[in-house]
């Protein structure tokens, strides 16, 4: 997949972000030809490697230093995470 190819699909898409987030990530692991994540995954070997952290440009999108440690990486998500959801209207919590 290319850049056009990945805009003209993802323009015209008219899912919730929620039920289009998967395989928006799958076409971005595409895109930018990283390896798309296994479907499941041994909780012996769940440790992040760089190899499996983001790529360069989604560091850049999220404005992050590509330096960051797993521990840092992993605090930024989590309070990304809790930012959102505290966003996220109370109905919609409630229907999860």
């Amino acid at each position: 997949m290319d850049v056009s190819e990945f805009v003209s699909k993802w323009r015209k898409v008219e899912l919730t972000e929620r039920s289009a987030s998967q395989q928006h990530f799958l076409d971005l692991c595409e895109l930018f030809d990283h390896p798309k994540p296994q479907r499941t995954i041994q909780p012996a070997k769940a440790s992040l490697s760089r190899r499996a952290l983001p790529s360069m440009a989604v560091f850049a999108a999220y404005g992050w230093d590509a330096s960051l440690s797993d521990e840092e990486i992993l605090a930024r998500l989590l309070e990304l995470n809790r930012e959102r959801a505290a966003a996220e209207p109370k109905k919609e919590r409630e229907e999860q």
